[in-house]
C-alpha cells in the first residue's frame, strides 16, 4: 500500500527547500563578500584551528601596515568556515558594523539527547577584538 504526502507536508517541504536555496545563495555571496575583502590586501594568511573552533587572519595592507583579526564560535554556534573568515577580515579591518551584519549568517547548534542539529534558530555568536598594529605598537 503506497502512502503520499498531505498537502501540509508537501509545503512544509515546499517551505524547507525555499530556505535552503537562500541558505546556498546567501553563503555564496558571503563567499564573494570575502574575496572582495581579501583583494585589499597585498598579502595574507590564515590559521585555522578546527579543534578550537578558531580563525585568525594576518594581512599586509598596500602601506604596508599588518592588521590581525580574529574570528571564534562560541559553544552552541555550527562552524562555517567562510563566515568565520569573513568575521576575521573584518575584524581587522575594523568595520564593525559589518562583522554585524555577517553575525546574522551564524548557524546554532543544539543538542538534544547526543544528537546535534543545525539551523538558523539565533544571530549569537562570538568573535574576539582584532589588534592593528602599526609601527610595532599594539592597540586594541
Amino acid at each position: 500500500m503506497n502512502t503520499y504526502p498531505s498537502k501540509e507536508s508537501y509545503l512544509a517541504a515546499l517551505e524547507t527547500i525555499k530556505k535552503y536555496e537562500k541558505r546556498q545563495n546567501d553563503l555564496k555571496r558571503l563567499a564573494s563578500d570575502l574575496s572582495y575583502q581579501l583583494s585589499q590586501f597585498d598579502s595574507f594568511k590564515f590559521k585555522i584551528n578546527k579543534k578550537q573552533k578558531e580563525i585568525l587572519f594576518t594581512g599586509v595592507l598596500p602601506d604596508g601596515e599588518i592588521v590581525i583579526g580574529q574570528s571564534k564560535l562560541q559553544q552552541g554556534d555550527a562552524w562555517n568556515e567562510t563566515i568565520g573568515k569573513l568575521i576575521a577580515v573584518l575584524k581587522a579591518l575594523k568595520l564593525k558594523d559589518k562583522v554585524e551584519e555577517v553575525m546574522e549568517y551564524v548557524e546554532s547548534k543544539f543538542i538534544f539527547e547526543g544528537h546535534s542539529h543545525s539551523g538558523l534558530y539565533t544571530l549569537n555568536g562570538s568573535i574576539s577584538n582584532s589588534i592593528r598594529v602599526t609601527d610595532h605598537a599594539f592597540k586594541n
